[in-house]
């Protein structure tokens, strides 16, 4: 099974979280593929992804949405095609009030 992680991370804790994500499901899954891939690094690897069966996002909390870079992500790469795979959202927030819940409706609406 191969599963891409796509995140941006501006300080640090979204990459962090990717790799404690990673970690988790090779435990779990060791026969797994995974791999992380930055956006803010340009390190998607768009055969990878389009192999993969599930895809997981990460990005920062930035004005209680996801954060500008994974928006034109998205934005530029409307053509490529998601469906019939496993998703999942995650997202690192400063703040414990600070729109965590609409952020990940953001990532989910698209």
């Amino acid at each position: 099974m191969k599963i891409s992680i796509i995140y941006v991370s501006q300080g640090g804790n979204t990459e962090v979280a990717a790799e404690y994500i990673e970690e988790g499901i090779l435990k779990r899954f060791p026969f797994a593929q995974v791999n992380l891939m930055s956006i803010r690094d340009d390190e998607v690897d768009y055969e990878f992804l389009q192999q993969s069966e599930a895809v997981i996002f990460g990005t920062p909390v930035y004005c209680a949405g996801m954060s500008w870079e994974l928006k034109k992500w998205f934005d530029s790469n409307v053509r490529f095609d998601l469906s019939g795979k496993l998703g999942a959202v995650f997202v690192t927030a400063q703040s414990p009030i600070g729109g965590v819940d609409t952020a990940i409706m953001d990532v989910v609406r698209i």
